[in-house]
């Protein structure tokens, strides 16, 4: 009696107590504050207690008293919580009679609290498997329903018209419609029955219309062996649509997506290639070399100098913004010309998805552009020859042959005295002088547009410069000029020698000879590619042009801005010539007193780097 954690007492007819042990006594204590010895009366402790409870405990211990055993659970609050004590109370017989009672109490908190939880969680379970978009089931070893949901009743009533009851045989219902089906649906299960997890989706006809269902058929253990089933059954018949659309739309997309004139790769946020097409393989592999794959990482495929560049332009698309460009390269000694495009991809929740990278070969559009600009330059060309041919044959031709012809009347006529015909002879000759520098001026830019035939070659413009120096050397060094030049990268272009030549030479010239008085010469040349260009920068500090005056005259032919200095005006006129016929452009910055700065620029295609 000591030793259990039950509350033992017993007590006779008198409510004396007989005996009890030590968990009681404790509990009397702990509970009510009774201090507990043989000689207190229960009833002194019933006194003690609320009037309803002591009336219950009366009529408790009334009816063990009559022979009845009396048995029930209590709850008390203690600290807090609940605690669940169970009661039983009997009725101690001697010669046919009731001499006492022997009780015992147990607590069964723990007990009541399984319980409640055990039901908690089944009426959870119960409301996740009628609330589950799934049919289940589960049937015991001889295939026969042990319960099922909602659903799987609704669905078989839908699909075969019968009202299931726990206890059916699984079988029954599908011999009915379809004995093979059945036949097959008996072996899968037996398969189940011998532990083995089963899952499969089959399609039906229901109501005229394709649905598609997985099954899953699982065994249940108990003492490792199996007792029954249970099994599921889901419909996913627009999982499976959806999927057939998904692939379809897939198949259409690779059909584009391998077809399009595009090299297409797609790339994810971390960088890395998850798709490609044919064209995008044939480009990596042409021109870098690299046979690509999925998961690849994209700045493996690009040249160590453009790495920078790359990872900076995927920064910068991650918010959907694109940037497009365009560059040549060289392969098997043949330019070729490309068209990129990055653009960032988002999802439907507009979340960074990663990155598309396209490539056009524009090769043949940038050959139809370049003969459409050198024919379209070449039809401006020869406009402004042929304005400069009317001005000349107008303004510079007609006054020497007038003059000529007067001369020649004087002499014809005899009108003149004998001492003054060898006057009129020099005024012929100076005529004619000057009518044959006008004819070779038109000859000079007639040679351009034929000059402009010569063969492309690749011109080192550093050396070019040099050979321009030591050509003028004498000249270099009586006015003390200084000529310095930085190209760059431009290092090297494309283009005619004897035009690039002549531009540098005429603009050198011109700084040597219109320096400012008092003041060496200073000449500076850079270069830089720039905005699909080449810019040439060219500065002097000589005595400069007052370009407000003659904004309209700059580049004129004959136009002279400073008498001082002998000269034709005709070299700024030939550069500009030289220039626009190479597709080029120039203009010019200066001030009095502060030099001049002459911007030239060439087409990109015209560059060639070292």
């Amino acid at each position: 009696m000591e030793n259990t954690s039950d509350l033992v007492y017993s007590i006779d007819r008198n409510f004396d107590f007989i005996t009890y042990n030590q968990p009681f006594k404790n509990a009397m204590k702990l509970v009510y504050n009774f201090d507990l010895d043989y000689e207190t009366n229960t009833l002194t402790l019933l006194n003690g207690l609320p009037p309803e409870v002591a009336e219950k405990w009366m009529g408790i211990y009334n009816k063990a008293f009559d022979g009845e055993t009396v048995q029930f659970v209590n709850e008390y609050p203690f600290g807090g919580a609940i605690i669940y004590l169970s009661y039983s109370v009997n009725p101690i017989w001697e010669s046919g009679k009731v001499i006492g009672l022997s009780c015992f109490s147990r607590d069964i908190t723990r007990q009541k609290l399984d319980e409640a939880a055990i039901k908690k969680s089944a009426a959870n379970l119960t409301a996740i498997i009628e609330n589950s978009d799934a049919s289940i089931y589960s049937v015991d070893t001889e295939l026969r329903f042990i319960t099922f949901n909602k659903l799987f009743t609704e669905k078989v009533i839908e699909a075969y018209n019968v009202e299931l009851e726990p206890g059916d045989s699984v079988l029954d219902f599908l011999k009915e419609s379809d004995p093979e089906q059945a036949l097959e649906w008996e072996r899968m299960y037996i398969r189940a029955l011998s532990g083995k997890s089963i899952q499969f989706t089959k399609g039906f006809q229901i109501t005229g219309a394709a649905t598609f269902i997985t099954f899953s058929i699982n065994p249940i253990w108990e003492n490792d062996a199996v007792i029954g089933l249970s099994c599921t059954a889901r419909d996913i018949t627009k999982q499976i649509t959806d999927e057939m659309a998904i692939r379809k739309s897939e198949a259409s997309l690779r059909t584009v997506f391998n077809n399009t004139d595009m090299a297409c790769l797609l790339i994810d946020t971390g960088g890395n290639i998850i798709s490609f097409n044919t064209l995008a393989k044939k480009f990596m592999n042409e021109q870098s070399n690299i046979v690509i794959k999925e998961g690849y990482p994209i700045l493996d495929c690009v040249d160590e100098n453009r790495k920078s560049l790359v990872s900076d332009i995927l920064n910068k698309t991650k918010n959907g913004t694109g940037v497009n460009y365009q560059l040549s390269r060289e392969t098997n000694g043949v330019v070729k010309w490309f068209d990129l495009t990055w653009a960032g991809i988002k999802d439907n929740k507009m979340q960074d998805f990663g990155h598309i990278f396209t490539v056009r070969d524009i090769t043949e559009k940038k050959k139809l552009e370049t003969e459409r600009e050198k024919i379209t330059a070449d039809l401006i060309q020869r406009n402004k020859a042929l304005e400069q041919f009317t001005y000349i044959i107008s303004h510079n031709l007609r006054a020497p042959v007038a003059n000529i012809i007067g001369l020649s009347s004087l002499i014809s006529n005899a009108g003149i005295e004998s001492d003054e015909l060898p006057e009129v002879i020099k005024s012929i000759s100076r005529s004619a002088n000057k009518l044959d520098n006008v004819i070779l001026d038109l000859n000079q830019i007639l040679q351009i547009n034929e000059d402009i035939n010569e063969n492309i070659q690749q011109i080192s413009l550093p050396k070019l410069i040099e050979d321009i120096k030591f050509s003028i050397r004498h000249m270099v060094e009586k006015e003390h000029a200084s000529i310095a030049f930085d190209f760059g990268e431009v290092t090297e272009m494309l283009s005619v020698k004897s035009f690039i030549h002549s531009i540098f030479y005429n603009l050198i010239l011109n700084s040597i000879k219109y320096r400012k008085p008092g003041t060496d010469p200073m000449i500076n040349i850079n270069a830089k590619s720039e905005n699909g260009k080449i810019q040439i920068i060219y500065k002097d500090n000589g005595r400069g042009i007052d370009t407000l005056k003659y904004a309209n005259e700059l580049f004129g032919l004959y136009k002279r801005f400073d008498t001082s200095v002998e000269g034709k005006g005709i070299g700024l006129f030939m550069v500009k010539m030289q220039v626009e016929s190479l597709g080029g452009t120039i203009r010019l910055q200066s001030e009095l007193n502060k030099g001049t700065e002459f911007i030239i620029e060439f087409p990109q295609a015209q560059l060639q780097t070292a």
